[in-house]
């Protein structure tokens, strides 16, 4: 069925997923329910939660360990920063793989790319050009080598790395946002010690994630 757009929609589904991820098997069962349309956003992520709870319940597990995430707090946290495009993208795309942490940061923060040597004179000659543009150059030139993963990375991603690397020169990310960053990756605990850190945080820093944190509480 075709929805329109601002109408509330609701789904849920159960079954096998493949996902090729390091030292977890490749195929595995998933359940998962998605809330869309809602204002209400603190009581949707909520309710969802609260059937979670019950779904986990009908199986016997009555004291489940629960881990939650909020893509809000640290797109807010970004937006504050003034930090520099492929800075934003390696940083983005590690914590969408959940690969970024305090101990991992001043890798990812670092992190030029490792493809085959071969590969990075490309990056001087994109200095400039438009990053779609180039983006599409540099997977077209791949593709016409024949090369379709370099280091177990696709071409999409040898794509972004090289575009990288054309802008190096204006990645460097001073100390304080470092220790900024490595601080909020830190923050762990219930939500209530999560929430007290990040206001800590905010006021230390002097940094406006006032409006993300609200949502956080409120959902809390």
């Amino acid at each position: 069925a075709q929805e329109s757009h601002g109408q509330e929609a609701r789904y849920s589904y159960c079954g096998r997923v493949f996902r090729m991820q390091s030292g977890s098997p490749g195929e595995f069962v998933q359940a998962g329910i998605e809330s869309f349309g809602r204002n209400d956003l603190a009581a949707a992520d909520s309710e969802i939660m609260g059937l979670a709870l019950e779904g986990l319940r009908a199986f016997g597990i009555d004291e489940p360990v629960i881990q939650m995430g909020d893509m809000g707090l640290f797109s807010a946290l970004l937006n504050a920063l003034d930090l520099p495009a492929p800075v934003l993208r390696r940083l983005k795309r590690a914590f969408a793989k959940g690969q970024l942490s305090a101990g991992t940061l001043d890798q990812v923060l670092d992190d030029r790319g490792r493809e085959d040597a071969t590969l990075t004179g490309l990056s001087s000659a994109l200095s400039g050009i438009d990053p779609v543009t180039a983006r599409q150059l540099v997977e077209d030139l791949l593709k016409i080598a024949g090369i379709s993963t370099v280091g177990g990375r696709s071409n999409a991603e040898i794509a972004d790395r090289l575009l990288e690397r054309a802008e190096q020169g204006q990645s460097v990310v001073p100390e304080r946002t470092r220790a900024l960053l490595s601080d909020y990756l830190s923050i762990s605990g219930d939500p209530d010690t999560a929430s007290s850190a990040l206001h800590a945080l905010m006021q230390r820093e002097q940094i406006a994630l006032e409006a993300a944190v609200s949502r956080f509480d409120e959902r809390n």
